[in-house]
């Protein structure tokens, strides 16, 4: 099948393929193994588009832009023979990697006059909606077991989007946090703090 037909040549050999008589035009861009994730986010970090000509130099900085992400366990870019001489499909075929991270600490911590017990837990998407968003929530308790009084607890949530509209340069970052901290001195006063914060942070990539 012709219209399948796979260019076995290496990115590194496409300036030797292109002669100047010959410029690789890209006809369509595709995706593969893409079961979870959407095709627009795996192309949204491939800086080309139909109607281009290939540039090597691109398509290896989107490999690995792309294997650098969480959501994939690996990446690879190849073109395909397209509907006519000099046009060509480039193809981006990934491994999908388990959209869930998971961390957990616990521990105890002993001071002359009191004693408590750490636990901390994070839960992360990171590929919500298969877009590449991600979901973020940690979880601190530092509590007290004997002694004097020595607490923490705190939690965040925070939700990344690294193509803010849809925009290939932009990204968004909103995070809501909060926590209460207690703590006795010597002559046992006891102290509370409690806090609560939004955060919001929009930015563009340069490079």
């Amino acid at each position: 099948d012709l219209g399948r037909l796979v260019l076995l040549l290496p990115l590194s050999c496409l300036g030797q393929a292109a002669t100047p008589a010959e410029t690789l035009v890209i006809e369509d861009l595709a995706c593969r193994g893409n079961a979870a994730t959407s095709c627009a986010f795996i192309l949204g970090h491939v800086y080309l588009a139909p109607g281009d000509v290939v540039d090597e130099e691109e398509l290896g900085n989107a490999r690995l832009r792309l294997a650098s992400l969480p959501s994939f366990h690996s990446v690879q870019i190849y073109l395909e023979k397209g509907s006519a001489r000099g046009r060509v499909r480039v193809v981006i075929e990934v491994t999908e990697a388990d959209p869930y991270a998971r961390e957990w600490i616990t521990g105890s911590s002993s001071r002359f006059d009191s004693w408590s017990h750490l636990l901390a837990g994070r839960v992360t998407h990171q590929n919500l909606f298969g877009a590449g968003k991600l979901l973020d929530a940690t979880v601190l308790i530092y509590a007290p077991l004997d002694g004097r009084v020595r607490s923490q607890y705190s939690g965040r949530i925070q939700y990344v989007d690294p193509h803010w509209l849809g925009s290939k340069r932009a990204f968004a970052i909103a995070g809501v946090s909060g926590g209460r901290d207690t703590s006795e001195n010597l002559d046992d006063e006891r102290f509370r703090l409690d806090n609560l914060g939004v955060d919001f942070t929009l930015g563009r990539r340069i490079f």
